[in-house]
């Protein structure tokens, strides 16, 4: 064997953990490339549309479509296929949709056009087309600015006393913060690095006052604290449990501690709830049709404050089935990955997701959430391939068409 055939066999052999330097999540994409995508991806959460209401498009919508129609230009990975199930449950939300909103006679452009291009973001996540180390950075950058300007804004808002920052209002905000921290926990290795996304992650969440965003934040440390030292099945009767209990908070009266003064906002939420499931039973199987998850209660028109039920108002029970069965699909297949292929936070960022989604609104179809699926669908193929034939060489990078013989090992046959 030459010495070339044995630095290339020594290289393939390295250890697959995502942070080593010529792993397979960091392909031969240009970082400059790749990173400025990601964070043009991740800023869309920080884009509230509330700053671009003289806009034709919200800013969210502009850099999100900035983002995939640059990541459009960069060629997919090779050699590391997609699961299927993921691709296409993904597109059916966006199209299911579409046909709801022609079964309702409306029209809803911009609310599919947004999806549409989220549905895309989760594709070239999956695909290869954004590192998805870059996408972890870009999360952590946007934790950290975030949580930054919202503590240095805690006074100029609405909220008197809460963390709002460029997300809008506190619960979106708490969702961004939580989701986006497990992803880029996920990657990010750096001791410092992690250091400043927690710390100002955790104050943030905690500023935020928002009391389903800080039981996400529990529950999904607990999942990666926990990790292997109980049964999975003990871990989902928890997570299960958490979110029942956090979907009866506004049911009760929990004004009280550092929450006193949210009676009468408990009281407004169990009116709202009330009307969410009069509206989702008028079209209990395909609902009724993009951007219609709202609700009119004594003349004023409130946004759902359930995600669940507002999958049903917009697409009915078909596309929470959807939903429902893209979120198992991803955590059954993760769960079931070899313990030294596994990525807790990942699976965190999922369950932080599901667990919001009991008490706030617009939460599954929001960036943070199909950025997060992205990055699970992409870990699972990458982790598949490694089990399936852990010394093959690295798939073939942004500008391979192909790789000379010399650089394969046993090029010349002898093993």
């Amino acid at each position: 064997m030459t010495l070339l055939q044995e630095r290339s066999l020594a290289e393939h052999r390295q250890p697959k953990d995502a942070d080593v330097p010529g792993a397979l999540e960091r392909m031969d994409n240009p970082k400059v490339i790749s990173a400025t995508l990601s964070v043009l991806a991740i800023f869309a959460s920080l884009a509230a549309d509330k700053y671009g209401a003289g806009l034709p498009v919200p800013p969210s919508s502009l850099l999100l479509g900035a983002a995939v129609f640059g990541a459009a230009f960069v060629v997919p990975t090779r050699g590391v296929p997609r699961p299927n199930w993921g691709v296409w449950l993904t597109l059916a939300i966006p199209g299911w949709l579409v046909v709801s909103s022609y079964l309702n006679h409306i029209s809803g452009t911009k609310r599919l056009a947004n999806l549409g291009m989220e549905a895309l973001l989760v594709l070239v996540i999956a695909s290869g087309r954004l590192c998805v180390i870059s996408v972890a950075r870009g999360a952590g950058i946007a934790v950290v600015l975030g949580s930054l300007w919202g503590l240095g804004t805690l006074g100029a808002n609405g909220y008197v006393g809460r963390l709002v920052g460029g997300w809008g209002d506190p619960n979106n905000a708490g969702l961004c913060l939580v989701v986006l921290g497990c992803v880029a926990f996920a990657y990010v290795r750096t001791r410092l690095a992690r250091v400043l996304i927690a710390v100002a992650g955790a104050s943030a969440v905690f500023a935020t006052f928002s009391r389903t965003s800080l039981f996400a934040m529990v529950i999904v440390i607990l999942w990666v604290v926990v990790g292997d030292r109980v049964q999975v099945w003990v871990r989902v009767v928890v997570v299960g449990s958490v979110m029942w209990y956090v979907h009866t908070l506004p049911a009760t009266d929990y004004a009280t501690g550092i929450f006193a003064g949210r009676g009468g906002s408990d009281a407004l939420r169990r009116r709202i709830s009330r009307a969410e499931r009069l509206t989702v039973s008028e079209h209990p199987l395909y609902g009724h049709g993009a951007g219609s998850a709202r609700t009119n209660v004594d003349g004023d028109t409130f946004y759902f404050h359930n995600s669940y039920l507002a999958l049903r108002a917009e697409g009915g029970w078909i596309l929470l089935l959807i939903v429902v069965a893209l979120y198992a699909l991803l955590l059954w297949n993760l769960l079931r990955l070899p313990a030294g292929h596994r990525k807790p936070w990942i699976e965190a960022s999922l369950i932080g997701v599901l667990v919001c989604a009991a008490n706030l609104g617009e939460v599954f179809l929001a960036p943070p959430a199909m950025i997060a699926v992205g990055v699970a669908l992409r870990h699972l193929a990458l982790s598949r391939r490694r089990i399936m034939d852990p010394n093959a060489p690295p798939p073939l990078g942004l500008w391979e068409r192909s790789r000379p013989a010399d650089r394969l090992p046993f090029a010349s046959g002898t093993r």
